[in-house]
């Protein structure tokens, strides 16, 4: 054999020992879990189901041509992409309601990371009229109806869509 071709069959001990070092290191780790990463639940900003609080803050209200929801939201999650909202009879069905049945969000107008009130906007067009609106669902709310949002988020090739749990139910107005 030449000198060129015993080089090449000779085993690369520098990475050879690269993996070794990450498999003891590794047995040795225990900073870490298998547990999936929670999904931050979005809050409707009701304390009852009719939206309305002590302090007299409507978590639902309607206004011109729909209805503006508060919530509560914090999403920190990787693969954070939006909002979805169920609309349906009562607070169980709208809790419970397959992911696939809501309505999304359209774009994001900003990213929740702080634990301040923000606005979505559910109407028929897409411009947003408050500065603190996350974004826009195009959709039409019927009175007495109840509403909920769950955060929608990507998980992976394998599992593209996620949500996350459903927020508390509020009616609207």
């Amino acid at each position: 054999m030449t000198k060129s071709k015993l080089k090449a069959h000779r085993p690369n001990f520098g990475l050879l020992l690269i993996v070794l070092l990450g498999a003891f290191l590794g047995s040795a780790c225990t900073n870490y879990s298998s547990d999936s990463y929670p999904a931050s639940t979005p809050i409707l900003l009701g304390l009852s189901p009719d939206g309305s609080t002590s302090a007299n803050i409507n978590a639902i209200s309607t206004y011109g041509n729909g209805h503006t929801i508060r919530i509560a939201a914090q999403n920190y999650e990787p693969g954070f992409q939006g909002y979805r909202l169920f609309e349906g009879a009562s607070e169980s069905a709208v809790q419970s309601a397959d992911a696939t049945t809501g309505i999304d969000c359209g774009a994001l107008l900003q990213t929740p990371v702080l634990g301040v009130v923000y606005t979505i906007e559910v109407r028929t067009d897409s411009s947003a009229s408050a500065s603190t609106a996350l974004c826009v669902v195009p959709h039409i709310l019927t009175t007495g109806n109840f509403v909920a949002l769950r955060s929608v988020y990507y998980r992976g090739l394998l599992d593209p869509e996620s949500n996350g749990p459903s927020s508390n139910a509020i009616q609207v107005p």
